[in-house]
C-alpha cells in the first residue's frame, strides 16, 4: 500500500519541523546519474542555493491559498483540549490538541489532504511515534553507536538554531521588513494572470474523451464533479488558483494564454506521477503585488536567514578562521552579500567558472592527503580527513555537485558548524526549558522512525525479496522497448534552435553541450539519461514518448521538448528491447521497498500490544490495525 510513504514523509516532516533532520541517517544516496540529474533539473530548473531564491517578488493578491487545513462547512473543527484522541492500556493518552498542534505546524506541502484524512494521518503518526519510541527506549535502541551520534547531532542542531534565533530576532525590525518589501516591489513584474480550473484524470485517453465531450457542449461543472480524481479541489469546482503566464508549462503556455475566458484548453496537460488535467480558463487579470501583511512572514524568514549568515560570518572573524585551497594557498574572505551575489550569478550562468580552472582544482583535490589542512579556526587545524568524513555523512547535501564545488561548499559548511556549535555551547542556550522540549520532541520522532526501519529490516527474508522480484518481472511486458537519450537543457527556444542547427550541421554533441547547456549537473553527466522505459518517458513529457518512438536511432528531435518548464534538445542514442535487471542488480532496491511496507505492519503490531484505542474527528473509533481501514481512510485519489 502507498500509505507507508505518507507515514514516512509525515514522520520526516514533523521531525524536520523540530529541527532533527539528520543527514547521516538518511537512506544511502549515490551520486546523481545523468537521468537523475536531468529529472531533478526538469523539476527545478536551477539548483537551490540562496535563501532568497524562493521569493523574487510578492505573491499576487487574491490567489486562493492551498496551505490551510480546509473545512468544507466553514466551521471550526478545533476540538476541546480535554478531548481524548487515543487511549492506551497503561492509562496514558493522546489529546486532540496534540494532533491539532502538529497539523498547524506542518508546512504547506504536507497539507494536501482533506481535513478528515489529514487528521487521521497525523493521529496515526502521533500514535506510532509514541509506541515505537517507548519500544525503542525499552530495548535501549538509543544507545547504539550511530543512533547515539545522530541524537547528539539533533540536540546540537536545535540548540544552534535557538542560538541564532536569539541573536537575529532584534534585527528583524518593522523598518527592515519594510525595506525588504520595497526591494521586492521594485523587482515586481506586472503580467497577465490566469485563473484555472481543472478536471484531473489518470490517463491521457480519459482526458481526450473529456475534451471531446466539452466540444459537444457538455458542462465543465458536470464533467468535473463526475470524473475528477482531485479531491483537494473538488469543493472549489476544480479551481487551482491564479498563475502568471511565465509560471505556466512552456509546452501548454500558448494554448492556455490563447484560450478565451470561460473556454477550455484543447490539449491535455501532464501532471507528473499523477495523471492529466483538462483546463478551463475561468478568469484573466493583471498581476498585482500582495500587501505587506500578506507576505510579512516570508520576508521575516528571508531576513532571519540573512542575518544568521551575517552572524556566523562575524563569529568566523572573531575566531580568526582561515580557509585554504587544495594547493595550500589562502582563500580570500568574501563578505556575505558578495557570496550571495556570486551564488545567484552562478545559478543564472552555470558555466561561470572555466573548465580549465575546474580541472586544475579537481586535480589538486585528488592530491590532498588526510593531514592536509583545509581551514584553521584560531589555533585549531581542520584537516582533509575530517572534511572527507563530513562529505560522506552528508552525501545528499552535495548530490550532483562537481568535485570543485563540493570542496568549497563542504569546507565552509563544516567550519561554520564548528564555530556555531562552540558559540551555542558557550551561550548555555541548550539548558533552556523550551530548547530542551524541542530536542526531546525531535528525538522521539527520530528514534521512532529509525526503530521502525530497523525492526522492519530484521523481518525481511531473502525469500520475500526473491518472491517480490519474480512477481515484478512477471508484470513486465517483454515486448516493450526502452530508449537511451542524451539531452541538452537550454535557456530559451532560440538557443534550442541554434543548438539543433549546429548538431544537424555536424558539430559534436560535446561541443554543443559546452556552448548551450543551461544546467551544470546535466553537463557533468554528458547529458546522458541512460535507458528510459515508456512510463518514465511519459512522466517527463506527454509528447516525448511518441516523438522518440517515431524517430530512428542516432537522430536529433527537430524541436526542443518542454520538461516541466525547461527546454531540452534531445538526441535518441539507442533503442532496444526492455532490459530486465537480474535479481542481484535489483535485490537491495526491492528489499528497501519491502522494508517500507513492513514498517506499517510493525507499527500496527506495536499499537495492538499497547492496547491502543483511537478516535477520529467525529469521535468514532478508528481501527488503525486494519489495512483495509488505512486504505479506505486515505484513498489513492486523496494524495497529491
Amino acid at each position: 500500500m502507498n500509505f507507508y510513504r505518507l507515514l514516512f514523509v509525515s514522520c520526516a516532516v514533523v521531525c524536520c519541523e523540530s529541527g532533527c533532520e539528520d543527514s547521516s541517517k538518511k537512506q544511502p544516496t549515490k551520486l546523481a546519474s545523468g537521468k537523475e540529474a536531468a529529472q531533478e533539473a526538469a523539476q527545478t530548473s536551477q539548483p537551490p542555493v540562496v535563501e532568497e531564491k524562493a521569493i523574487d517578488a510578492p505573491v499576487s493578491a487574491g490567489a486562493p491559498s492551498s496551505t490551510s487545513v480546509e473545512n468544507p462547512q466553514g466551521k471550526s473543527n478545533a476540538p476541546d483540549k480535554a478531548d481524548v484522541a487515543a487511549t492506551f492500556s497503561d492509562g496514558s493518552h493522546i489529546l486532540r490538541s496534540d494532533v491539532m498542534n502538529r497539523i498547524e505546524r506542518l508546512p504547506a506541502r504536507a497539507r494536501n489532504l482533506a481535513f478528515n484524512q489529514l487528521y487521521n494521518l497525523i493521529l496515526f503518526v502521533t500514535i506510532q511515534e509514541k509506541v515505537a519510541y517507548e519500544a525503542a527506549k525499552k530495548e535501549g535502541f538509543e544507545k547504539k553507536d550511530q543512533v547515539a551520534k545522530s541524537i547528539a547531532l539533533i540536540e546540537d542542531g536545535i540548540a544552534q538554531q535557538a542560538y541564532l534565533d536569539e541573536k537575529v530576532k532584534d534585527k528583524i525590525t518593522p523598518e527592515a521588513i519594510k525595506a525588504q518589501y520595497d526591494k521586492l516591489l521594485k523587482n515586481f513584474k506586472v503580467e497577465d494572470e490566469y485563473g484555472l480550473r481543472h478536471i484531473l484524470v489518470k490517463t491521457k485517453e480519459e482526458a481526450l474523451r473529456i475534451i471531446e465531450a466539452l466540444k459537444k457542449g457538455e458542462s465543465f461543472d458536470t464533467l468535473q464533479g463526475k470524473h475528477s480524481i482531485d479531491r483537494k479541489t473538488l469543493a472549489r469546482q476544480g479551481f487551482l488558483g491564479f498563475f502568471r503566464a511565465s509560471q505556466l508549462p512552456q509546452a501548454e503556455q500558448d494554448a492556455i494564454t490563447s484560450t478565451a475566458v470561460g473556454g477550455f484548453v484543447g490539449v491535455p496537460v501532464l501532471v507528473p506521477q499523477t495523471g492529466y488535467s483538462v483546463l478551463l480558463v475561468s478568469e484573466k487579470r493583471m498581476s498585482t503585488p500582495a500587501p505587506l501583511d500578506k507576505v510579512e512572514d516570508r520576508i521575516k524568514s528571508i531576513l532571519s536567514k540573512r542575518f544568521a549568515l551575517y552572524h556566523v560570518a562575524n563569529l568566523c572573524k572573531e575566531r580568526g578562521v582561515v580557509f585554504y585551497a587544495p594547493d595550500g594557498s589562502v582563500v580570500p574572505v568574501k563578505e556575505v552579500d558578495a557570496k550571495l551575489e556570486e551564488l545567484r550569478a552562478k545559478q543564472q550562468d552555470p558555466k561561470k567558472q572555466s573548465t580549465a580552472q575546474e580541472i586544475k582544482l579537481e586535480a589538486d583535490i585528488n592530491n590532498l592527503k588526510e593531514t592536509s589542512v583545509v581551514a584553521k579556526i584560531g589555533d585549531r587545524s581542520v584537516v582533509f580527513k575530517e572534511l572527507a568524513a563530513f562529505i560522506k555523512d552528508n552525501a545528499a547535501m552535495f548530490k550532483g555537485m562537481p568535485v570543485s564545488d563540493v570542496y568549497n561548499a563542504a569546507s565552509e559548511e563544516y567550519v561554520h558548524r564548528i564555530v556555531l556549535k562552540d558559540a551555542a555551547a558557550k551561550s548555555g542556550i541548550g539548558a533552556r526549558a523550551d530548547v530542551k522540549e524541542k530536542q526531546l520532541e525531535a528525538i522521539k520522532a527520530f528514534l521512532a522512525r529509525e526503530y521502525l526501519l530497523d525492526a522492519s529490516g530484521k523481518s525481511v527474508t531473502d525469500a520475500q525479496v526473491r518472491d517480490f522480484y519474480e512477481r515484478s518481472v512477471a508484470r513486465i511486458d517483454k515486448n516493450e522497448m526502452e530508449y537511451r537519450l542524451r539531452v541538452i537543457p537550454v535557456e530559451s527556444a532560440e538557443h534550442g534552435k541554434k543548438a539543433i542547427a549546429k548538431l544537424k550541421g555536424g558539430t559534436s554533441f560535446e561541443a554543443v553541450m559546452e556552448e548551450f547547456c543551461a544546467d551544470k549537473r546535466v553537463q557533468d553527466q554528458n547529458g546522458d539519461l541512460g535507458y528510459l522505459k515508456k512510463d518514465e518517458l511519459t512522466r517527463l513529457s506527454s509528447d516525448l514518448l511518441e516523438q522518440v518512438k517515431k524517430a530512428p536511432k542516432a537522430t536529433i528531435l527537430l524541436n526542443t521538448v518542454d520538461i516541466n518548464g525547461q527546454l531540452w534538445v534531445v538526441r535518441i542514442e539507442d533503442k532496444r528491447p526492455i532490459h530486465i535487471p537480474t535479481f542481484a542488480e535489483s535485490k537491495e532496491y526491492l528489499k528497501q521497498n519491502i522494508i517500507q511496507e513492513q514498517t506499517v505492519k510493525v507499527a500496527q503490531g506495536l499499537m495492538v500490544q499497547a492496547g491502543c484505542n483511537a478516535f477520529g474527528v467525529d469521535g468514532k473509533n478508528v481501527d488503525f490495525s486494519s489495512d483495509e481501514t488505512l486504505s479506505e481512510m486515505l484513498g489513492d485519489g486523496g494524495i497529491r
